[in-house]
């Protein structure tokens, strides 16, 4: 009985030559008659090819999308009094950078201000642009202070910038939380091309 190979379906056990395929990793291909297609080089893929005489060759296997993360988690509080914006101390990461990619940024934290009377706002900034706006008005009641969960979100070019979260405060102290039953802090950069 002639050999049947996986896949070669439709061969005749008298329609195969018995050496039709001479190398390790040849394979069947067919148009009007059985024909050997010789094994490619490594690292390539079989690929259908109609203006192939079998249909089919041998290709460098085409690119996949490249992800990248960057993520950083804030550890401690972070307190100011500024009314000018500032860097949020270990709350800054490069952002991935990828050949025609976008990235998706964002930050999530908790803060709150020790003054009911006034506003904290907070800024997602690329590479000195701020992309993303966050904004509490503290209403904590007589002498209290209100918790306030913060997401900051953007999509732009995954262009390796920094990417940081800054604060101001229109008075009193504005405190951004470390790890806390709040929310975990969590500034990550998602970047795909």
């Amino acid at each position: 009985m002639g050999k049947k190979l996986i896949g070669s379906v439709g061969l005749t056990d008298t329609g195969v030559p018995d050496d039709l395929l001479t190398t390790k990793g040849d394979t069947h291909g067919f148009s009007s008659t059985n024909a050997r297609i010789p094994i490619g080089d490594n690292d390539q893929v079989l690929t259908a090819d109609s203006s192939e005489a079998l249909g089919l060759k041998w290709a460098t296997a085409g690119g996949g999308a490249t992800v990248e993360i960057a993520e950083r988690s804030q550890t401690g509080s972070f307190t100011t009094t500024s009314t000018s914006a500032v860097d949020v101390t270990s709350f800054t990461i490069t952002k991935p950078d990828i050949t025609d990619g976008k990235c998706f940024s964002y930050a999530t934290f908790a803060a709150y201000n020790d003054d009911n009377s006034t506003t904290n706002t907070y800024f997602l900034d690329d590479n000195g642009s701020d992309v993303a706006v966050g904004m509490t008005q503290e209403d904590g009641g007589s002498g209290g202070y209100a918790n306030n969960n913060i997401s900051l979100v953007d999509l732009s070019v995954a262009d390796g910038n920094t990417l940081k979260i800054q604060m101001l405060v229109s008075g009193g102290t504005g405190v951004c939380y470390g790890n806390n039953t709040y929310t975990v802090p969590k500034l990550v950069a998602f970047g795909v091309g």
